[in-house]
C-alpha cells in the first residue's frame, strides 16, 4: 500500500531560510487568480461579435452585470505549498495595550474615510492632488470622452454606492458595486502588466505616466473600500488578493518604466513634484495600512528596488501639497526646509530639541503626516514587543 502524501499547508507564509524560494510559483498563481475572468470574457465577446444576433449561454452582455465567479481556480494553480492564506487579509492586528488599539482604530477610521470622500470630491482625499486630473487631460488627447481610472472609480461609487444618513459616510456593501470594481480591477491589471508578461496577440495599449498615477489612486481607494467593508463581497471573491496584487503591478510598471526615483524628489519642476509626491502618498497609505492590518500574502518585497517602510520619505508639508500652481509651490518650498531628506525611520529617533528637523516637520505636516506619526508610534511598540518576545524565547 502506497504511503499517503502529506497534506499541503495552503498558506502564503513561506517559512524558509530562503524567502525567495517558490516566489515564481506564487507570482504565477496569483497572476492567474487575478486575470482568470479577463480572458474568458474577452473570448466570449469575440464570439458574440462574430455571431451577432445569436443568443448563446456563454456570451456576456456588453453592459450587463457579471455572474459572481470564484477567482481562485484550484485546477489551474501551480503545485505549490504556498497557495491560499489561512488568515484574513486586512484583519486588524492585535496590539498590546488599550492606547495602541485606540490609535490603531483612529488610523483605520481616517483611512477608510479617505475612500468615502472620493464620491463627494476627489480633491478631499489626502493622496489625490487637485492638479493631477488636469495634467491627465492635458497629456491625453480626447480625455473628455475617456474618463480616467480615478474618475471611473468616482462614477462607480456615485452610481452604485449610497449614503449612510446625511454624513460623508458611504455604504459599500452592495454586490453590483463590487461586480463593477471587479471588472475595473481586471481592466487596470491588463494595462499595467509589464510587456514581457504579455503575448503579442494580447498586447493592450498601456498607461501613460499620469494615467498610471490615476490607476494607482483608484486601486488605493478600492483597497480602502475593501478594508472598510471588512470582508470580500461575494461578487468579488478573493478581491483582497486581486486588489493588492494589481496595486503592486502598477508600482512594478512604475519601476519598469523608470518614471520615478523617490530618492531624488524634484525640486525645480512642480508638475514632476506633484507626480512624485502623489505616488509617495499612495505608498504611504499602503505602508500605514500594513502597520495596522495584516497584508502579507506571500510575495516578499526584499529586492533592492523595492520600497520599504523605514526608507519611505515623509509626506510633504501641508503648504507644499496644497499649492495650486508653480508660483505658490516655489514660494513654500523656498521658505520651508527640505523635508524630503527625512524618512519614516527618523520618527523613531529621539528628538534632540524642539527645533530639530523632525519636530519642524510635525509642525507643518498635514493630516496624513500626523497619521504616519501615529503609525510609527504603533510600529515602535510592535518592534519592542517583538524584541521582548525574542529575548524571552532565547531564555527558555
Amino acid at each position: 500500500m502506497a504511503a499517503q502524501q502529506p497534506e499541503l499547508d495552503h498558506t502564503f507564509v513561506n517559512l524558509t531560510d530562503d524567502p525567495a524560494e517558490g516566489r515564481g510559483a506564487r507570482r504565477t498563481y496569483i497572476r492567474r487568480a487575478v486575470m482568470k475572468n479577463f480572458h474568458k470574457r474577452r473570448n466570449q465577446k469575440k464570439r458574440a461579435s462574430r455571431n451577432e444576433g445569436e443568443a448563446t449561454s456563454s456570451s456576456i452582455p456588453e453592459n450587463g452585470p457579471l455572474e459572481p465567479v470564484t477567482l481562485i481556480d484550484w485546477q489551474s494553480g501551480p503545485p505549490s505549498r504556498a497557495l491560499i492564506p489561512n488568515f484574513l487579509l486586512f484583519e486588524q492586528r492585535k496590539l498590546s495595550g488599550l492606547p495602541m488599539m485606540q490609535i490603531s482604530n483612529f488610523i483605520l477610521r481616517f483611512l477608510c474615510g479617505q475612500a468615502s470622500k472620493v464620491a463627494h470630491d476627489s480633491s478631499l482625499v489626502g493622496f489625490v492632488h487637485p492638479s493631477s486630473e488636469h495634467e491627465l487631460e492635458v497629456n491625453l488627447e480626447g480625455a473628455a470622452m475617456k474618463p480616467s481610472p480615478l474618475k471611473t472609480c468616482q462614477n462607480l461609487l456615485r452610481a452604485y454606492g449610497s449614503y449612510k444618513s446625511d454624513t460623508l459616510s458611504w455604504s459599500v456593501d452592495k454586490e453590483p458595486l463590487w461586480e463593477m470594481i471587479h471588472q475595473h480591477q481586471e481592466w487596470i491589471y491588463s494595462k499595467a502588466r509589464e510587456p514581457a508578461s504579455c503575448s503579442i496577440e494580447l498586447l493592450i495599449p498601456t498607461f501613460n505616466p499620469w494615467e498610471l498615477l490615476s490607476a494607482a489612486q483608484c486601486l488605493a481607494i478600492y483597497v480602502l473600500l475593501r478594508v472598510k467593508l471588512g470582508k470580500n463581497n461575494r461578487s468579488f471573491p478573493n478581491g483582497d488578493i486581486a486588489l493588492l496584487y494589481t496595486l503592486g503591478a502598477l508600482f512594478r510598471r512604475l519601476q519598469f518604466e523608470r518614471l520615478l526615483d523617490i530618492t531624488h524628489h524634484p525640486s525645480d519642476d512642480w508638475r514632476q513634484w506633484v507626480f512624485c509626491e502623489s505616488f509617495i502618498r499612495i505608498a504611504t497609505i499602503y505602508f500605514t495600512l500594513n502597520v495596522i492590518v495584516s497584508m502579507e500574502f506571500g510575495l516578499p518585497c526584499n529586492s533592492p528596488q523595492d520600497w520599504n517602510i523605514d526608507d519611505m520619505p515623509l509626506p510633504a508639508s501641508k503648504a507644499s501639497w496644497g499649492a495650486q500652481n508653480t508660483t505658490d509651490w516655489t514660494k513654500f518650498t523656498k521658505v520651508l526646509p527640505p523635508y524630503k531628506q527625512l524618512k519614516w525611520r527618523d520618527l523613531l529617533s529621539p528628538a534632540a530639541s524642539n527645533d530639530c528637523p523632525v519636530e519642524e516637520w510635525k509642525e507643518s505636516s498635514d493630516e496624513l503626516g500626523m497619521v504616519v506619526t501615529m503609525a510609527m508610534t504603533v510600529r515602535a511598540q510592535q518592534l519592542r514587543d517583538r524584541s521582548q518576545s525574542s529575548s524571552s524565547s532565547r531564555m527558555l
